[in-house]
């Protein structure tokens, strides 16, 4: 997946930090493992966020981009661990708060012992640009509004997929298909239908539109278009899940 880029910019700042960056480094608040696989059941969760990553005073001041990058792997409790420093680290505030940080992440959904990368870029004048993470199941992106997070601590995603989307019918025929809709986020950060764009003979709309009620978009801008498409194989299932739009993007492959 192409790593959105960074523009440099020659912007002088006044040295002042935004409050809305300041909160986007307040810690995750703990939360029970149980309670959030229970909103998605089959599907994945991702909880994500910038606590522990504070960048170093210079950050704010010099003019300039720069990444930083993780490497980890998904560890039996859908938490990263063995989480090592690849690039950029000298940016970091705190290394000891920076892995505590992403050790606290949630990828339920994801297949223990799976390695993955995350990629954080800065912009001057900016802050945090976007948030990527890499890896053999999944590549997710992120981009954040001026000034990193729009005061929020971090970034929850929740899909669940529900085999009663598929009518009876399309189950026991020899059928491989896509489905894809428009939606978009909503202020009580869950989606809405806009539309059923391929794939809908294959379907129970009401089914569809009630999985969505139950999907979680915290952190992203509401008002937002997203495509969502989700690959049905014979004679396996669900495959695949890809959203791609405003804010962000992402491509998953489902376990069985």
């Amino acid at each position: 997946m192409k790593i959105p880029m960074i523009r440099r910019t020659s912007l002088l700042l006044g040295l002042v930090v935004p409050a809305c960056i300041l909160q986007a480094f307040s810690p995750i608040a703990p939360s029970r493992r149980s309670d959030q696989v229970a909103e998605v059941r089959d599907g994945i969760l991702l909880e994500v966020g910038l606590a522990g990553l504070e960048p170093v005073p210079l950050a704010f001041e010099a003019d300039g981009d720069f990444f930083v990058v993780y490497r980890f792997v998904i560890g039996a409790d859908s938490h990263p661990t063995r989480i090592s420093s690849v690039a950029g680290e000298g940016w970091i505030k705190d290394r000891r708060a920076a892995l505590a940080g992403i050790s606290k992440w949630m990828l339920f959904g994801l297949a223990p012992e799976t390695g993955y990368e995350l990629i954080l870029g800065w912009e001057h004048g900016w802050g945090y640009q976007c948030l990527s993470l890499m890896g053999d199941q999944m590549n997710f992106s992120v981009t954040f509004p001026s000034g990193g997070f729009p005061g929020r601590e971090r970034i929850r995603i929740g899909l669940p997929v529900d085999y009663r989307i598929i009518e009876p019918w399309a189950l026991q025929a020899n059928a491989s298909f896509s489905i894809v809709s428009h939606f978009q986020t909503s202020e009580e950060l869950h989606p809405t239908l806009v539309a059923l764009l391929d794939g809908e003979r294959f379907i129970d709309q009401e089914v569809l539109k009630a999985c969505l009620a139950r999907s979680i978009l915290s952190g992203l801008q509401s008002g937002r278009p997203y495509v969502l498409v989700l690959y049905w194989r014979h004679a396996t299932g669900f495959t695949r899940l890809s959203i791609v739009g405003g804010q962000m993007s992402l491509s998953v492959r489902l376990l069985k």
